[in-house]
């Protein structure tokens, strides 16, 4: 959608705006959840925010959904004098939740909240106020609840944010120090989520102590994340930032092909500014290679963009390399005017080095003019920005030996470390020598002793004889047990390469959460083998308006469960993407039939124990279909209601009776949560007090998940299944897993 097109989109928003009484209430309180806001201040796209998330806000059902939709407001409103006053108010919200909440799920929650809201308190007051010392305190204290509460990825953006707030006030060191923490706990705790802008800042720090090398390798580790994780918008930004860094390294074929391939990214994602930026920086390539017309071509491109903008920063940029290719060509008047232009930028935004490189090159066109009043202001200017860049520089040397100097007492340390330990080594080496002389001169006492004893008892040559053959045997069989255990290992490692590879397999055909997502977002898994693979699986594909999903437990666990599950999710596919089989039901008899078929079972009572126990559901609309075999879902309600469907009491297998499955329906509600699990979880052994087990272990049973499912039902869906978890984990303690584990929940 073009600019002016939006541009007349908002404005009839807008209009509306006023024509709706609803929306007349922009001063009430009541309904703003703040006083004296005035609406001529609020910029449209600001207003446009506040009412799309406030109306979120009002029809969210739970504390926690409303309080999750204040934050995405903070977030997304730009004005200063607005976001922060709400930040307040879910602050002051958040601490009266967590003094009246008694639920362990909901004061972690609301203290998570509490952490983000102080957090930009801090960023509020470092880059708006300047105020230091309340920055660092707010993110000190956010600092303190975010590890009482284990919260590792907020902790991770607090510590760069201090980060930020300590190279800023020149303690460099400390801040590496401080991005180096938090990767080192995004790589412990398999995080992920904000490692890509930690390495960016890391390598901005090395950027400005001028550690090119380092700088490099940051880049290259923050776009290697971004690629990973699909971050289209953050790896537009990192190949810039090294398409910057090579162009400051006179490569500009790399600069160029980085620049280039950063362009074809934020053209995909709509991001005009960046649009800009780049093709503006290609042009300065084009130009320094002498390709004119090239560069002419990327200056046109964007220069509707550019008048458009009210970015300062890009129109600098625009008009200084309209005037350098001005220069280029010998168009001295139209050269001057786009540098006075990209002057004026300058001053506003501020930026004495783009001011000074622009005073520069415009005084030698003003003496090749004649203007000696405008060459004497500009050098003029230009000695006066020199000192403070100077002194700029002189600051940013004296950091980077800071730096450097920490660096080599930390090598020190590490090689004075290294040193004790090898003295600890040798001295361990040297009691072990005296060890080994202590036993060997016990030994040869033994021996004389022996020796003695021998002569006394008068032993016979044929008793010697006798022993020396015993020996003999002895070693023989050593040899042979040794041979033996060779053998073994081979097998075992044989075996374990075996199952090391049907995992692989299995794992290929069983979707991580992630793919589950791009087919339903409102899915969450837990899914625990008992071991290297699992016999249970779950299943899901989308056919036209619905989507089905299943969840199954085959017979036995490991290998033979594993060789089972491969089978069922084979003939689901089949099933539903070729003969185009969609109601559960007709699909778990014609599983049930290719079950029985594959695996040439036949009517004994080992044959009897092999297949699958399913619950499959199918969800169109707001109707839901189940179908199920020797398995049960439920359907958690208004956050204290669990409705039972049960499915049919006989295997996706041969079974004593045979009959077709049963199909349910069901008219779910708006916030309803379908909940699937297999029996590992509720037959698992353990013990905790609070569920009344003593030591020695019981199962955990279907009472205590359910309420567990009654307590965490006021969380949203992935929390849910986190609270579900640390329960399960601390219920089993030191108790062996017994089963595969899986559940699953679908929120509609």
């Amino acid at each position: 959608m073009s600019l002016i097109l939006r541009n007349k989109l908002l404005q009839i928003l807008i209009f509306s705006f006023f024509l709706n009484p609803i929306k007349a209430q922009l001063l009430d309180k009541s309904y703003y959840l703040l006083d004296s806001l005035k609406k001529e201040k609020i910029s449209k796209p600001d207003l446009e925010t506040l009412e799309f998330f406030l109306k979120k806000y009002y029809k969210a059902s739970t504390d926690t959904a409303k309080l999750g939709n204040l934050m995405e407001l903070v977030e997304n409103l730009n004005a200063e004098d607005l976001w922060p006053r709400y930040n307040l108010y879910i602050n002051k919200v958040a601490k009266q939740r967590i003094e009246k909440a008694t639920n362990p799920a909901l004061i972690l929650f609301y203290k998570r909240i509490l952490a983000q809201t102080i957090n930009n308190i801090g960023f509020f007051e470092q880059n708006y106020t300047g105020n230091i010392r309340k920055a660092m305190d707010s993110y000190k204290e956010t600092e303190k609840i975010q590890n009482s509460i284990e919260d590792w990825s907020g902790l991770i953006i607090t510590k760069s944010n201090i980060a930020v707030l300590l190279h800023n006030t020149g303690n460099t060191a400390k801040a590496i120090e401080l991005y180096k923490e938090s990767i080192t706990i995004n790589d412990h705790y398999k995080l992920n989520a904000n490692t890509a802008a930690v390495y960016n800042n890391l390598a901005d720090v090395y950027f400005y102590i001028q550690d090119t090398v380092n700088a490099i390798v940051n880049l290259n580790k923050a776009l290697e994340v971004a690629i990973r994780f699909k971050q289209k918008s953050m790896i537009a930004q990192e190949l810039q930032n090294l398409a910057v860094i090579y162009s400051r390294k006179k490569k500009s074929d790399i600069s160029f092909k980085y620049f280039k391939k950063s362009l074809e990214l934020r053209n995909e994602i709509g991001d005009e500014l960046g649009v800009c930026r780049s093709k503006i920086n290609l042009a300065n390539i084009c130009i320094n290679d002498n390709k004119i017309a090239e560069a002419k071509r990327y200056l046109e491109d964007v220069t509707g963009l550019v008048k458009s903008s009210e970015n300062l920063q890009i129109k600098y940029l625009y008009h200084y390399s309209l005037g350098i290719l001005n220069e280029k060509i010998n168009q001295t008047k139209t050269a001057i005017d786009n540098y006075e232009k990209a002057l004026n930028y300058a001053i506003q935004i501020t930026n004495l080095v783009e001011e000074f490189n622009t005073l520069n090159v415009l005084a030698p066109l003003y003496e090749k003019e004649g203007n000696l009043h405008r060459v004497i202001n500009s050098y003029k200017r230009i000695k006066e920005i020199e000192l403070v860049l100077n002194r700029e520089n002189l600051k940013r040397n004296l950091t980077r030996s800071q730096v450097k100097a920490e660096y080599l007492k930390r090598e020190a340390e590490l090689k004075e470390n290294q040193r004790i330990r090898e003295l600890e080594a040798e001295q361990r080496q040297a009691k072990q020598k005296l060890t080994i002389i202590a036993v060997l001169i016990l030994l040869l006492v033994f021996i004389i002793f022996s020796y003695f004893i021998s002569r006394a008892l008068k032993k016979n040559k044929q008793m010697n004889t006798i022993i020396l053959a015993q020996k003999a045997e002895v070693e023989s069989q050593k040899e042979l047990i040794e041979e033996k255990a060779h053998e073994l290992a081979i097998k075992h490692k044989d075996i374990t390469d075996s199952i090391n590879y049907a995992q692989r397999i299995q794992s290929s055909l069983i979707p991580a959460q992630e793919e589950v997502n791009r087919i339903e977002n409102k899915i969450t898994l837990l899914f625990q083998p008992r071991d290297v693979v699992s016999g249970d699986f779950y299943w899901i594909t989308k056919f036209e308006n619905k989507f089905l999903f299943a969840l199954a437990d085959c017979t036995g666990h490991g290998v033979p469960g594993a060789f089972m599950s491969i089978i069922g999710i084979n003939h689901l596919h089949a099933i539903v993407n070729e003969k185009e089989i969609t109601m559960p039901d007709q699909i778990l008899n014609e599983l049930k039939t290719r079950v029985i078929s594959s695996l040439n079972i036949h009517n004994s009572d080992d044959s009897k124990r092999d297949g699958m126990d399913v619950a499959l559901i199918s969800v169109e609309g707001n109707q839901l279909l189940y179908s199920g075999a020797n398995q049960s879902i439920y359907i958690l309600r208004k956050q204290q209601e669990l409705i039972q469907i049960k499915g049919d009491r006989q295997p996706v297998g041969l079974s004593e009776t045979s009959q077709s499955f049963t199909l349910h329906t069901f008219e779910l509600v708006a916030g309803d949560r379908v909940i699937m699990f297999t029996d590992g979880i509720v037959d698992q052994f353990g013990s905790e007090a609070e569920s009344g087990f003593v030591e020695g272990g019981k199962k955990l049973k279907i009472t205590t998940l359910k309420k567990w499912l009654l307590e965490s039902s006021g969380l949203v869906l992935e929390q849910q299944k986190l609270y579900i978890q640390e329960k399960l984990n601390n219920f089993k303690l030191n108790f062996e897993q017994t089963d595969d584990i899986s559940l699953a929940i679908y929120e509609y």
